[in-house]
């Protein structure tokens, strides 16, 4: 070989963004692109039956949702999911899960987490995600478990809080944090299970600097102690299809008014529904697992069901989101509406 008789061969042409190194997970390599003022992000993979290289966009369905300049990428095979930050806003990490079947993906979801701090770098070790974080000035090192299906080591669910910290309160004792929360940070003390203490209740507490300090007496009580955070979904605005040959599509000529939904969900504690129709104020309604005469005093009851609430109001012109401001978990399954629909007409 000289190099007059090497040659290459481009096979595939895809824009990148050559600031960031391609990630390789599995038999996938995933790269960044920039869409103007915001980011895109490809699979690429290869068959070696047919010879053929292909590269899918995985955010085509929320091509305005990141932010450009990608600062870091990380993934992990195990748990499925890839994780980015960009330099644009270094408090928040947009997630990527995604599950296969076979040789069909069943799951492509996008979500994103917004920190109280800045993240400066971060890593994959087997299901936990390691992060480099500053906050007021300090550097911390975090972990995030992201194993499904996870529950604390003797506890019957997770208390959900951020910077979490493990504790005993006695007295009116005071805790020491390891980091110094901000003006907009709100710091939580939980109880977890432990002897005969029940998880799951809120202890009221002051704090002031790096110091809680416990309301009440309490006497060698397992707590956490973090910062409390939000968890919200919205969703989609509903779209009612009509037949169109052999498939369906939407509908111009009929209208579409939501009566009410039904939220499906399964080992969950607290969540509640937020309904904003247009012009009108928003309202909320709340679920609760406590319930009057039957669950026990001092007890947090996990429950699975289903639970309804009211829309009325037309489907274009509402918001539909599920919030979880406690630290108390909530998983839901799947979400159907009832409506009605009248239509002017008859699609031919």
């Amino acid at each position: 070989m000289t190099p007059k008789t090497v040659s290459i061969t481009p096979i595939t042409n895809y824009e990148t963004d050559t600031s960031n190194t391609p990630l390789e997970l599995g038999s996938y390599i995933y790269f960044p692109f920039t869409r103007g003022s915001f980011s895109g992000v490809r699979e690429f993979s290869t068959n070696v039956n047919t010879e053929s290289y292909d590269s899918i966009e995985i955010t085509s369905h929320v091509p305005h949702y990141i932010p450009s300049n990608i600062m870091d990428m990380a993934g992990s095979t195990t748990e499925n999911l890839i994780c980015l930050v960009s330099s644009s806003d270094t408090k928040s990490m947009y997630v990527y899960k995604y599950y296969w079947s076979g040789d069909q993906k069943v799951l492509s979801s996008w979500s994103q987490f917004t920190f109280a701090f800045d993240i400066r770098g971060f890593e994959f070790i087997e299901s936990d995600l390691y992060i480099v974080a500053t906050k007021n000035g300090k550097t911390e090192l975090l972990v995030m478990p992201m194993e499904e299906q996870l529950v604390d080591t003797g506890a019957t669910f997770n208390t959900y809080l951020d910077m979490r910290q493990d504790r005993t309160v006695s007295g009116s004792s005071t805790v020491t944090l390891p980091f110094t929360p901000e003006a907009s940070d709100t710091v939580q003390i939980y109880t977890r299970e432990g002897g005969s203490t029940k998880a799951g209740a809120i202890i009221p507490c002051t704090v002031d600097g790096t110091t809680a300090t416990v309301d009440a007496a309490y006497n060698n009580v397992h707590v956490w102690v973090g910062i409390k955070y939000t968890m919200s979904y919205t969703f989609s605005e509903q779209v009612f299809k009509q037949a169109a040959n052999q498939s369906k599509s939407p509908s111009g000529v009929a209208r579409h008014f939501l009566k009410g939904g039904t939220l499906f969900f399964d080992n969950t504690a607290a969540f509640k529904v937020e309904v904003t129709p247009k012009a009108r104020s928003t309202y909320t309604n709340p679920f609760t697992s406590t319930v009057v005469g039957s669950t026990t005093i001092g007890t947090t009851p996990i429950e699975s069901g289903s639970f309804s609430f009211p829309i009325m109001s037309a489907a274009k012109d509402t918001q539909i989101k599920i919030v979880n401001d406690s630290a108390l978990p909530s998983n839901f399954q799947s979400a159907e509406f009832e409506s009605f629909i009248h239509s002017r007409s008859k699609r031919v």
